[in-house]
């Protein structure tokens, strides 16, 4: 069996969204299926939204065979707002570039010629000219993808999958903003998923809660393939016996995520006098790339900036370094959004406990018990009091983590063992 795989980000891009793909592409071989990607032309690393767009590679489409498969890596093309993104900077003409971007994605869902990633449907229609293939999965965001596989799936009579990482009308970060623009365009992009989607064969994404409502809302069968882990992670750091009290946050922030609560607790803490400046540290790993964010924790009253560590986007290697180094690693649940967040699995890759605050009582909470791989701390008074006693043990240079990791359960969830997932599924429902 041959499926097409058509996705943004892929290695060497640094980014969560990457990894999916990448681990398809490495593991189908193996599992009886041939891949073939379909991708842009990255290259190295990135570490602000000023990298991602100077990120560009060989301007050249380009195809490369190994024993894993074919990728085809696409040209990069660069939007008006990204032009002056690179021109301007971050800090100028926001609101114009806001208004281009909003213009470029209505219309790359009217005409392929308006669509920044149309290399990629062009550099999949020359492949399918001479190649043939048995489905192909598009993996978004972007979710322009979806529309380039349907158009591609009614012009070479091919059944198409889509990959949902993220909601897209469901999109819990999207459905959180208030402003007419943001509405507007939910409204219409809720529009073209539905008629996008209707011509697909069936649905994949990365929990139950959100393969379920994408399955619900489009009267599509699903299926639930979870974003994983490599392996774990040979130990490179472990944490010291000395104070601070590390806790460590990877990754993205959003607006709905409670970390509120655990700046509270600490403010609290540092006010009560119950604990001093010095003994403990709240670290924000690749916080500086999200501005926003990077301002609601730096700007927070009644914390001292030497408790709060923030860094740009890290390679994977640095990233799993601090995060060993931890006493434990942060996940902040949503109130209106349940789903397990993709660094959940990076965190055991690293071995080291989840706290995750405030209790989701849902999906999130239920995995991390089912897996043994950490605490969850339901308000700011147990918060506090859980760091009291933390700190009191590193005060002792006492062991202060009591949880051990269920690794019989967690190698579930390796990238193999759902790649398998994956492999099983195309070949039962798609395979001619």
């Amino acid at each position: 069996m041959k499926i097409l795989i058509l996705c943004n980000d892929f290695p060497p891009l640094n980014s969560i969204g990457a990894q999916r793909p990448w681990y398809w592409y490495k593991y189908l071989s193996k599992l009886g299926i041939d891949p073939v990607v379909i991708t842009k032309n990255w290259k190295g690393h990135s570490s602000t939204r000023e990298d991602i767009v100077r990120n560009v590679g060989d301007q050249r489409e380009t195809i490369e065979h190994h024993d894993e498969g074919v990728i085809v890596r696409a040209p990069i093309l660069l939007t008006p707002s990204e032009k002056m993104l690179l021109k301007y900077g971050a800090e100028s003409h926001v609101f114009r570039r806001r208004i281009l971007t909003v213009f470029n994605k209505i219309f790359s869902f009217v005409s392929i010629k308006f669509d920044s990633h149309q290399s990629i449907y062009k550099a999949a229609d020359n492949y399918l000219k001479a190649n043939k293939v048995d489905a192909i999965l598009a993996t978004g965001e972007p979710f322009v993808l979806f529309r380039q596989a349907s158009l591609l799936s009614k012009k070479y009579k091919i059944p198409w999958v889509a990959d949902y990482r993220d909601g897209w009308y469901l999109n819990y970060v999207t459905r959180q903003q208030k402003g007419i623009l943001s509405k507007g365009l939910r409204e219409f992009e809720k529009l073209i998923e539905k008629r996008v989607i209707k011509s697909a064969h069936s649905i994949i994404s990365v929990d139950p809660i959100l393969a379920s409502a994408l399955g619900k809302m489009h009267n599509k069968p699903f299926e639930i393939i979870y974003n994983g882990f490599e392996s774990f992670h040979p130990a490179l750091e472990s944490p010291s016996a000395n104070l601070p009290l590390i806790l460590t946050h990877s990754g993205t922030l959003t607006t709905g995520q409670r970390a509120e609560v655990l700046l509270q607790a600490v403010r609290e803490l540092l006010a009560e006098g119950k604990i001093s400046n010095d003994e403990i540290c709240l670290k924000w790993i690749g916080l500086e790339y999200f501005p926003d964010q990077l301002k609601r924790i730096r700007s927070y009253e009644g914390i001292p900036s030497v408790c709060i560590h923030t860094t740009p986007r890290l390679s994977r290697q640095d990233v799993v370094r601090i995060n060993q180094a931890s006493d434990y690693l942060l996940i902040f649940s949503d109130k209106k959004f349940k789903w397990i967040s993709a660094k959940a699995f990076e965190y055991i890759a690293c071995k080291r406990p989840i706290l995750l605050m405030p209790d989701d009582y849902s999906i999130m909470a239920s995995f991390i018990k089912k897996l043994n791989a950490g605490i969850v701390l339901d308000d700011i008074e147990t918060i506090k009091l859980f760091l009291v006693k933390a700190i009191e043990k590193k005060r002792k240079k006492s062991e202060i983590v009591q949880s051990e990791l269920s690794e019989t359960e967690a190698v579930r969830f390796t990238r193999y063992e759902q790649a398998k997932n994956l492999a099983d599924y195309l070949i039962k429902h798609l395979h001619n």
